[in-house]
Formats: structure tokens, sequence, C-alpha cells
């Protein structure tokens, strides 16, 4: 693991630039879908969690982490089939981005970054652009 700067304004250039972010969308939402169908059980999604979704933070426990995804699938299994598809996995990454974005503003912290997480993503992202 490694240590990066992050800020709400890195975050936001990294969502608001629709093909890289789509990419990443696409390439976890793949990771999640393990069985291709298309759609992410609620099953998938506990297991997804420890994974990708949240991997610079502390492990949860497991009765937190269904806490998690019952809320997840409660706000975003709009058409409450059991899955989360493809639009609604966006919709859900975009949304805890937005959120952190928020939560930082202008302040700068350190975190740690998971090689493949979406946070690393983002600081690359904005190297990148430098």
């Amino acid at each position: 693991m490694n240590v990066g700067p992050l800020t709400g304004l890195t975050l936001m250039k990294f969502i608001e630039n629709k093909d890289v972010f789509e990419n990443c969308v696409n390439e976890y939402f793949k990771r999640v879908d393990a069985s291709g169908k298309g759609g992410i059980s609620r099953d998938m999604l506990c297991e997804g969690f420890g994974g990708f979704i949240v991997p610079e933070s502390e492990p949860q426990s497991k009765e937190e982490i269904e806490r998690v995804c019952d809320t997840v699938f409660e706000r975003f299994d709009k058409d409450r089939n059991g899955n989360i598809d493809r639009g609604e996995f966006g919709s859900l990454l975009r949304e805890i981005m937005l959120a952190m974005a928020q939560g930082l503003g202008n302040t700068v912290v350190l975190v740690y970054l998971d090689r493949d997480g979406l946070l690393s993503r983002a600081i690359k992202h904005e190297s990148a652009r430098e």
C-alpha cells in the first residue's frame, strides 16, 4: 500500500471525467458480478465490499457489512428485482465518491491507497492531468 494526498477536488475531477469514471465502474462491476449475469446479488455485493469498495478503510465486521448492504439495496435497487444492475452500481459508486468529495472539501488528507482502489485511481487521474 502507498500513501497519497486526497482532496474533494481530486474526487470531483475523477467523477466528472465520464470516460475514466465509467471505465472504473465497468471494471468493478465485472469483478463483483463474477457470474457474468449482469446483476449483483446482495451476497455478491457484501463479498465485494471487503474487496474493493472500501479497501482503503479498516476492515468492517460482518454485521456492519450486512447493514450497509441492506441500505444499499434499499436505496439503489430501483426496480426491486433483488439485483444491482450496471446502472444502479454506477449510481452507487458515484454517490459514495461525491459524499467523500463533499466531506473532504478543500482539506488535503493523506490516505492509505490500495493499488486498485477508487481513491488510488482518482489520485493517479489527477496526477496524469498535471
